[in-house]
């Protein structure tokens, strides 16, 4: 049985699914043990679409939406009948962003340290699923999803929940040449000297997008640290990726 985290702020939006799974649980292999759901990774596909079972049967989906993603702020919204049980979709579409009003679609974002960010407006029904590396934060994705919530759906951000999820913490997140890869405007979230809180950055962002600090929650886990229930890039580079998951039944 596969184990996941739910966030409060979500509990309580009728219709909508939600989890940040762990590494554990599936049928993976080491070094992809064992709830991998990267078909990217040198996993056995086989084992991959039994692991992506699995994490659309823990809430009862039948089609799962994947992009590739690509450390950008492309974004990406099905059709509505688009998605199916099992199948390799991860190479659809090059993207970091996952949007839909659709029901019966689940939005996967794959992650080993990378923030997965999901955002949910319960009032228009409509969600978000975001993929969120240093380099989309630093490119403002995070921002970018909710300005495409607002422009096509007509979202209010003071409506709207999200959810960061489990991915390095303030303590692993070292850049060494950060005056190179980082704006001077993101250093005064440096912890010590070469360590950033790039979870602190993605929550200010969307309180700067209006969303209200109460219904933004944050997973403290960090990646890096917690080798035992996720997968860390920079633990290990031949590992897995783990899932989180968002969509609508109603």
């Amino acid at each position: 049985m596969a184990d996941y985290v739910k966030a409060p702020v979500f509990e309580k939006i009728n219709g909508l699914f939600h989890g940040f799974f762990f590494r554990t649980g599936g049928v993976s292999v080491p070094p992809f043990d064992s709830l991998n759901i990267s078909f990217d990774v040198c996993d056995k596909e086989s084992d991959v679409v039994k692991n992506r079972k699995i994490v659309l049967n823990e809430f009862g989906f039948d089609k799962m939406i994947s992009v590739n993603q690509v450390h950008g702020v492309s974004h990406y919204i099905p059709k509505p009948l688009e998605g199916v049980y099992g199948e390799h979709l991860s190479k659809k579409k090059d993207a970091d962003i996952i949007i839909t009003d659709n029901p019966g679609q689940l939005l996967l974002i794959k992650t080993a340290d990378c923030q997965p960010v999901l955002i949910a407006d319960p009032l228009k029904k409509v969600c978000a699923a975001v993929h969120c590396g240093w380099k989309g934060l630093i490119s403002n994705v995070v921002i970018r999803a909710i300005d495409i919530m607002i422009e096509k759906y007509g979202c209010v951000p003071k409506d709207m929940a999200a959810a960061i999820g489990p991915s390095l913490g303030a303590c692993c997140a070292e850049f060494v040449n950060y005056r190179k890869e980082i704006p001077e405007s993101l250093w005064k979230y440096r912890v010590g000297e070469y360590n950033f809180d790039l979870k602190e950055i993605s929550k200010q962002h969307l309180i700067k997008t209006g969303l209200e600090e109460k219904n933004i929650w944050i997973d403290e886990n960090c990646t890096k640290c917690r080798q035992d229930l996720y997968f860390s890039y920079r633990n290990n580079k031949i590992t897995g990726r783990q899932a989180s998951v968002i969509g609508w039944k109603f």
